[in-house]
């Protein structure tokens, strides 16, 4: 016969064996956290961070953009400290700006070797505090992520299923072409009745009409306009005159149509309606959306790779009246690793 387990009685009910377990877990949980490194975000830092938004667009940092502002700057102190991991300002392009920086802000004029120099300006901690320098950093990591995407060639599969999930992104606008005679608004004091009665000569009988133009005004955008979109056509000439245009029938003149500059008589010659392209005709589209949209997931990827070797300490202002985050709004700050400061 067998015996039952007594569960009651089993070694993992036992206390010690429970304390054991729960000590290992928070040394681990202890050896985690230490093997991170600190990004600290100061009270100064996030009042720079401000001042530089405000003065650069002239807006005020709402709570939320200030948020935004800390986020993007976690983001590429993060980035950054991966390019120096990596050696990045060793790359000729990013080295060649750090000496040139040393040489202008003569570092050392002593040197004039520019590998000497070179050293000199990463002792000083240069590249650090270069703003272009950083950029340039930042961007080789971004750009590293990017070419290991570049590298996969993507299936004929892949594409097609993309193509018929996004399908709606690949229409073809509608399009016409049409001439016009001109009337201005400066011609005469009712232009539109002008117009009307340009519109009565013998020439507006037949389109092959020679210079039938030349019977109205001027017109600087020209006569003639072939495969136009409706947001061309509004961009040309306003939107009441693409609506109107939009609506005429093929083949005859028009009544007089009114733009942002006058009055039109318009023969339309052509319209070709909205459709979807196929994939053929929008390959090279659906290429570039796909390969930039793995280049996005890729990037996300690394990026919370990166994140889990860091830990983000937020010094958020108690005595700012427009406080960002209050003592129950952590969450939002641990999406992106942020971690607040304790208050004492």
């Amino acid at each position: 016969m067998i015996a039952k387990v007594d569960t009651h009685s089993s070694w993992f009910k036992k206390p010690i064996i429970q304390f054991l377990i729960l000590g290992l877990l928070a040394y681990a949980l202890q050896q985690w956290i230490g093997s991170q490194a600190l990004i600290a975000v100061t009270h100064n830092k996030i009042s720079l961070l401000k001042n530089q938004w405000e003065t650069s667009t002239g807006l005020q940092a709402n709570p939320e953009r200030l948020r935004a502002l800390v986020d993007v700057y976690v983001e590429e102190e993060m980035l950054f400290r991966e390019a120096l991991n990596s050696k990045f300002h060793k790359k000729p392009r990013v080295k060649q700006r750090i000496i040139k920086t040393a040489e202008f802000l003569e570092l050392d004029s002593s040197k004039s070797d520019g590998e000497a120099l070179f050293l000199t300006a990463i002792e000083a901690g240069l590249h650090n505090n270069d703003t272009v320098i950083r950029s340039m950093m930042i961007s080789s990591v971004r750009n590293s992520i990017s070419t290991s995407v570049e590298s996969n060639s993507l299936s004929k599969e892949r594409i097609n299923q993309y193509y018929l999930n996004n399908i709606d992104r690949y229409i073809a606008q509608a399009r016409m072409s049409f001439d016009h005679v001109f009337v201005s608004k400066n011609r005469t004091a009712d232009s539109k009745n002008g117009a009307e009665e340009l519109r009565l000569h013998k020439a507006f009988t037949s389109p092959e009409s020679k210079n039938i133009a030349s019977l109205g005004d001027p017109f600087i955008k020209g006569y003639s306009f072939s495969g136009l979109t409706m947001s061309n056509l509004t961009e040309l000439m306003g939107a009441e005159f693409s609506k109107s245009v939009g609506q005429l029938s093929i083949g005859q003149w028009s009544q007089p149509v009114e733009s942002v500059y006058g009055w039109h008589l318009v023969w339309v010659k052509e319209k070709n309606p909205a459709r979807v392209l196929s994939l053929a005709e929008a390959a090279h589209r659906v290429k570039r959306d796909l390969l930039k949209e793995q280049k996005a997931q890729a990037f996300d990827a690394a990026l919370s790779e990166i994140k889990r070797g860091y830990r983000v300490d937020v010094e958020w202002p108690d005595s700012d009246p427009d406080k960002v985050v209050s003592k129950d709004e952590g969450s939002e700050s641990r999406q992106l690793g942020l971690v607040e400061s304790p208050k004492f």
